[in-house]
C-alpha cells in the first residue's frame, strides 16, 4: 500500500510524504520538500546597490534579518568598505535577535504540539498556559532588538552599506540589557517542558556545515567547516559547496 500526502501544515516552505507500507510496516519513506524558486538575483540586476538589502530581505519573513546583513556584507566586500566596530557589534546583536525570534517560533508553536499529539498550538497554549506566556516573552523581547536596532521587527530598515542610518540611543540598549536575566528566566522555564519530548530514534550519514571562529559563537562571520573535516575561508565556499534545486 502507498500513502502520498501532498501537503504537510506546520513547515516552512510546502512539504509532501510518500511512504510504502507492506504488512502494517513502513518499508519506504520520502518527503518532498517544494520550495519554489525565487528568482531574487534576477530581480536585483539593474538595481541601485543601496536597494538589494532591502529587496533581499524579502526572502523570508522569519529570519529577514540574515539576509540583509548578508547582501550588505557581499556589497561591503565588492566596494572594500570596512564598516565601523560599533556597527558590527550592532549587526550581531540583531542576528542574535532573529536566532532567538526564529527559534521560539518553531519550537513552540511548529513542533512541539505534534511531540505532545496535540493538534496546534492555540490547543497546547491552553495546556501549557504559563509556557506559552513565557514563549511570547521571549519573542517579543526578540523583537524588541530588532526593533530598536533595525527600524521594525521584520524587514529591517536602518542597517545599510557601511553602517546604520539611525543608531540606537544608549538607553535604549540599556533597557535592552536589562530585560535579559527575565528572558533567561523564562527561556530555561520553557527547556523543562522541551525536556519531556520524547525524539524517535532516527539516524542517518549527515555532514553538518556551520561557520566557525575561535571565542565567538560564529554567526556574522568566519570560516566554513563541517563534521567532515572541510574548513575553509567563507570567501571560497563556491569551490566546496554546490548549490542545486
Amino acid at each position: 500500500m502507498k500513502i502520498k500526502i501532498d501537503y504537510i501544515p506546520k513547515s516552512e516552505g510546502h512539504v509532501g510524504l510518500e511512504a510504502k507500507i507492506v504488512n502494517g510496516k513502513a518499508r519506504e519513506a520520502r518527503m518532498d520538500v517544494k520550495e519554489g524558486a525565487r528568482l531574487i538575483e534576477g530581480i536585483l540586476i539593474g538595481r541601485k546597490f543601496e536597494e538589494i538589502p532591502i529587496i533581499t530581505s524579502r526572502i523570508c519573513g522569519v529570519c529577514p534579518i540574515v539576509h540583509n546583513i548578508t547582501s550588505i556584507k557581499a556589497i561591503e566586500a565588492a566596494f572594500g568598505v570596512r564598516p565601523p566596530r560599533l556597527a558590527v557589534l550592532l549587526r550581531k546583536l540583531m542576528l542574535a535577535s532573529q536566532v532567538i525570534q526564529s527559534h521560539s517560533l518553531h519550537l513552540f508553536f511548529l513542533s512541539l504540539s505534534d511531540y505532545f499529539g496535540i493538534k496546534n498550538s492555540f490547543d497546547l497554549a491552553k495546556v501549557y498556559p504559563n509556557e506559552f506566556e513565557e514563549v511570547l516573552k521571549i519573542r517579543n523581547f526578540a523583537n524588541k532588538i530588532s526593533e530598536t536596532i533595525g527600524g521594525r521587527a521584520v524587514h529591517p530598515l536602518t542597517s545599510v552599506v557601511g553602517g546604520f542610518t539611525k543608531m540606537p540611543q544608549k538607553s535604549e540598549l540599556e533597557n535592552i540589557l536589562k530585560e535579559c536575566p527575565e528572558v533567561l528566566e523564562a527561556a530555561l522555564a520553557v527547556l523543562d517542558l522541551f525536556k519531556k519530548v520524547k525524539f524517535p530514534c532516527f539516524e542517518r550519514p549527515t555532514e553538518f556545515i556551520a561557520l566557525k571562529k575561535k571565542k565567538e559563537y560564529a554567526v556574522y562571520e568566519g570560516d566554513i567547516a563541517s563534521s567532515g573535516g572541510l574548513f575553509i575561508p567563507a570567501k571560497r565556499y563556491s569551490e566546496a559547496l554546490e548549490k542545486f534545486q
